[in-house]
Formats: C-alpha cells, structure tokens, sequence
C-alpha cells in the first residue's frame, strides 16, 4: 500500500510540474557545474533575486576553470549584495579541487561531491539528483514545509532533531526514475503553492494525500520553534580621509576582513563595538590612535558624526554610528598605514567570530590582528566588494570628493 501510495503521489505532482514549473534559467541546461552554482545561489535566498546574479556569474565564470582560477576580489565583487559569502568562498575552494582531482569534471559521485567545501547533504542531493539523475532526496526549506503538512509532522521544522524524520519520509517518496524532477517539483510546490502563510490547497495538485489538510489543519503546520532574541550591539566605524595631492584626489582608509571569518574577504572601515553608553567621539579617537596606530592631532582631525545604519545578521544585529575624520600627515608622523602599497597588522588580539556562530563578546570588528589596510582613493572604491553595512553609507563616502 505504501508503494501505491508513493507512486500516486510521484505521478500527480510530476505530471502537475511538467505543466506549471516556472521558467528559469538553470532549469533549461544540464551543465552540472552551471546547476551547481544555481543549486549554492539558492540557498537562503529568494528565486527572483538569484536570477540576475546567476546570468552575472556565469558570465564571468562560465566554466569550473574560470571560478577555479579566479581571484577572491572578483569573486566576492561579482556575490557582492547575494549575502552568506562563505557560499562563494566555498564554491571556488571547491572549484580548485574539482579542477586538480577531477580535471575539470563535477564528480558523479555522491560521497566524493558531499566531501567537497561548502557541499551538504541538501546540494549533494539536488545537484546530483538534478544533474546526473541519482536517485537522492533534496530536503530543503520548502520541502520541509510540505511533508509536515502531508504527514502531520508535529516535530519543529527547525529542530536539528527533526532533520532525520524529514529526509526518512523524503526519501520514501522520491521517485527513482525521475529523481531530479522530481526533487525540483517538490520544492516548487513549497515556493509557489505550499506556502508559509495562506497556502493555495484548492489547487494543490497532492491535495488528497495531505493529512493536515484532510484534517484542515493545514494552518497549523509547519510547526516550528520559537526563536530566541537575538541581541544587539552598538559599533563606531571610522572612516579616515587624507588628501593626496599627487593625485588630486582624496583617499580612505579601507580593511579587509579575515578570509575564513564572518564576511570574510569583503572590504570596510574600520570599525570596533563599543559600550552604548560611552562617549562616542573619545572612542573613535582612542580607536585611531590606539589601534589603527594613526598620529595623535593635529595630524587626525576631530571626528565628525556623518551616519547611523542598522543591519540584520542571523544571529545578532548591530547598529553603527559612522563617523568621518581628516587625517593630515607631516613629516614627523608615521602613521601604520602608509600608502595603498602597503598592509599592516595591529596588534594581537583574540578572533572574536567565526563562519556561523553566534558571536561570543563582540560582533564583526574586535578581531584585527589578521585585516589589511589600505588607503585608496575614493574612485576607486567601486573595484571593491565591500559589507553590506558598508554599502549602506558608502555613496555618502563617495560625495566627500566633490566637498
């Protein structure tokens, strides 16, 4: 009866996605590495905003060669505004070792491909189920929140506990035959006609197999855990301007964070958390001089406020008071940082945060000892991939070239 009922189901929601399936692009190549890359965009991220960045990649990385090659800049640059960086990082480390191993080709082998940096059980399954029709089942979000409405699932769908109950009724009923398709409807009813809030069961093509709605329960479903409040911090972010008069043009003191942190790679001012209810201007200053080692005035001018911006992390949010300060070298001051040639180190200090933990005493900046810094001039500020908090105030940097 079992079987009976997974081949009915199989048939009506395949027959169902054959019909209704969206038109997108990775849907219409069996490029392996191309349904990679997609399969790594969609991960915590909307269909309609993947699109444009998937056309974009390609197109600077239209082979496994090309990402494996790449340089990180370019890379995070072109990811730049898709968020959760560590997917591109991933991505091109897991490029480089198909290249080497694999000379170039996307391993049909689910234990070798499920090894690889950044793979988890989700994109080994749908890449190998979609690209080579291996007979694995994708559990994502969507997924996810369609069986807990078929089965009645009463375990939170954001349980780590729950994840083997899902994937033990996933894997019952994929189909073997049409594995891929299979996989990509079942995420395709979740997006579009499954849905979070307001699910559209009268045209649910599983309708007569699903238990919560049979019960018109279907509202109550997926349930999950309550979410714990999250905190939030308070940081200054300096952004420190000297005139060039070689070029004619004003420079900013930029960083880049640690390659295997939170944002590795990405580019932004310095900054530092600080106590709410410190003296914001005496911290920017003790922050310049102590550790970006910049000279005590008149060299560094006293700060001025130039923006606040919010931003939303999954664990934690920060809000950051931007601050804009002159920096005017003489010839008795010898600042660390010296030119755009030049990287420097301030002092050691303890990291604070890592890829996908919960901060423990700070949150994005109290960790320096392995940041470069740079100056550029402000025209160059485009070639950089920088944090979205960072784009959130840097047209306002842009405009002190005209002031």
């Amino acid at each position: 009866m079992a079987n009976l009922i997974s081949s009915s189901f199989q048939t009506a929601i395949l027959d169902w996605f054959d019909v209704y399936q969206r038109d997108l692009p990775w849907r219409q190549t069996d490029n392996p590495y191309h349904i990679w890359v997609s399969e790594v965009m969609l991960q915590q991220t909307q269909v309609n905003t993947v699109i444009d960045y998937y056309h974009r990649f390609l197109s600077r990385f239209p082979t496994i060669y090309h990402l494996a090659e790449s340089e990180l800049d370019d890379l995070l640059k072109i990811w730049e505004g898709l968020g959760y960086y560590a997917r591109a990082r991933n991505l091109r480390k897991a490029a480089q070792i198909v290249v080497t191993e694999m000379d170039g080709r996307v391993p049909a082998d689910y234990q070798f491909f499920r090894q690889l940096p950044g793979v988890g059980d989700y994109t080994a399954a749908a890449v190998q189920s979609i690209a080579f029709g291996h007979p694995f089942a994708a559990v994502d979000g969507n997924v996810k929140r369609v069986l807990s409405r078929l089965f009645r699932i009463t375990e939170p769908v954001n349980a780590h506990k729950s994840r083997q109950i899902f994937q033990q009724q996933a894997d019952q009923l994929l189909s073997v035959n049409r594995p891929g398709a299979y996989n990509q409807a079942m995420m395709e009813l979740g997006a579009t006609v499954c849905r979070p809030k307001s699910p559209c069961c009268t045209v649910c093509p599983v309708q007569d197999f699903c238990q919560a709605f049979e019960q018109a329960e279907q509202g109550l479903f997926p349930v999950r855990q309550a979410k714990k409040k999250i905190p939030q911090y308070r940081l200054i972010c300096l952004v420190v301007v000297k005139d060039d008069a070689a070029l004619a043009t004003k420079s900013v003191l930029i960083t880049r964070r640690h390659p295997d942190g939170l944002l590795g790679g990405l580019w932004e001012f310095p900054n530092r958390k600080i106590d709410p209810e410190v003296d914001r201007i005496a911290a920017c200053q003790q922050f310049a001089f102590e550790e970006l080692d910049l000279p005590r005035n008149p060299d560094l001018g006293t700060p001025t406020f130039l923006t606040q911006v919010k931003h939303t992390y999954t664990h934690f949010k920060i809000m950051v008071d931007v601050f804009l300060s002159y920096y005017q070298p003489c010839l008795t001051s010898i600042p660390k940082v010296l030119d755009p040639e030049v990287v420097c180190y301030p002092s050691d200090k303890d990291r604070l945060l890592q890829e996908d933990t919960e901060p423990k005493a700070a949150s994005l900046t109290d960790w320096c000892m392995d940041e470069s810094f740079r100056w550029v001039t402000i025209d160059q500020l485009d070639q950089f991939p920088f944090t979205g908090v960072a784009n959130k105030f840097l047209p306002q940097v842009k405009q002190i070239n005209t002031a």
